[in-house]
């Protein structure tokens, strides 16, 4: 990633900048590789999963970006957190407020 795209035209690069850009691209190449591994295997509630929690940390970055008044970058972010929330739910077949709730298991259930 070059760090310049961060930057209105005409600003300078800073070491600060540079650190910022390499801490984003840490943490989203990660996350985009596990993606597309997910979608290669077929695993749709691992998929679905991954998706909510991108979704989420987009969020994140969307009440950051209203914070600093930034708002192609909110529309952008929120762009991908209705896609990916959409997605997800399709994936995982019910509604995200539902998933079903397990009970731990105890020992009296165990085979003996």
């Amino acid at each position: 990633m070059h760090p310049a795209t961060l930057l209105p035209s005409g600003t300078a690069v800073t070491d600060g900048v540079r650190l910022f850009a390499a801490r984003m691209a840490a943490r989203s190449l990660p996350l985009g590789l596990t993606l597309l591994v997910l979608l290669a295997i077929r695993s749709r509630h691992l998929l679905g999963g991954l998706l909510v929690l991108v979704a989420a940390v987009e969020i994140g970055d969307c009440i950051s970006a209203l914070a600093n008044r930034d708002w192609s970058e909110f529309a952008g972010g929120l762009v991908v957190v209705i896609a990916f929330g959409w997605v997800a739910r399709r994936l995982l077949r019910q509604p995200l407020g539902s998933l079903p709730v397990v009970s731990p298991t105890t020992f009296e259930d165990c085979p003996k």
